[in-house]
């Protein structure tokens, strides 16, 4: 992936939308830091994250290099390091329910 793309293509994108922007990413890294106000970083239990890649499929090889990436909390390391610990909001979500209150949660954060 060319990262250094990545970026300037989000870059235009945020800056040319009329409103907030939601991005969805395991790779922070790739943010335009400075246009980015929020970051959410969704988190699970191992076991729970474990059974999720199970059901879809991945390899043993990769569900073992996402549980490892859980527990070193990679995701959440390289979010703190790309925008900041004081933009990032870590949440947390094993269930139905935790993803319903995340959803609230994200939509009261864009008002």
């Amino acid at each position: 992936m060319d990262s250094a793309a990545v970026k300037r293509r989000l870059a235009c994108i945020i800056t040319d939308a009329p409103h907030h922007v939601v991005i969805e990413t395991h790779t922070p890294s790739v943010l335009p830091k400075k246009l980015i106000s929020k970051c959410v970083v969704l988190q699970c239990q191992t076991h729970v994250l474990f059974d999720r890649l199970t059901e879809r499929g991945y390899t043993p090889r990769k569900r073992e290099e996402n549980v490892q990436a859980e527990i070193m909390q990679v995701v959440l390391e390289e979010a703190h390091e790309r925008v900041g610990a004081k933009r990032v909001l870590c949440m947390q979500n094993d269930t139905k329910e935790d993803l319903i209150l995340n959803l609230k949660a994200i939509q009261r954060l864009l008002k």
